[in-house]
C-alpha cells in the first residue's frame, strides 16, 4: 500500500509538471506532493525497523493526545 502511494504520488507530481497552470497553485501542489512522499518513504522505512511502525503509530497517538500539558 506504501509503495502504491508513493508511486502515484510521484507520477502525479511529474504529471503536475507539465500541465498549464498558474505557477502558485502548482507549486502548492507540488509541495503537498512532496509531503505525501516523504510520509510514504518514512513509513516504508520503519517497516524495516523492528516495531517501527507500532513505535511511529504510539508516539504519533501521544502528541496528538496531548491536552496542553
Amino acid at each position: 500500500m506504501t509503495s502504491i502511494v508513493y508511486l502515484s504520488s510521484l507520477g502525479t507530481s511529474i504529471t503536475v509538471c507539465f500541465i498549464p497552470m498558474p505557477v502558485g497553485a502548482k507549486i502548492g501542489i507540488l509541495v503537498l506532493l512532496l509531503l505525501v512522499q516523504m510520509c510514504a518513504s518514512l513509513w516504508y522505512t520503519l517497516s524495516y525497523i523492528p516495531y517501527g511502525r507500532a513505535t511511529a503509530q504510539r508516539m504519533l497517538r501521544s502528541v496528538m493526545a496531548m491536552d496542553g500539558e
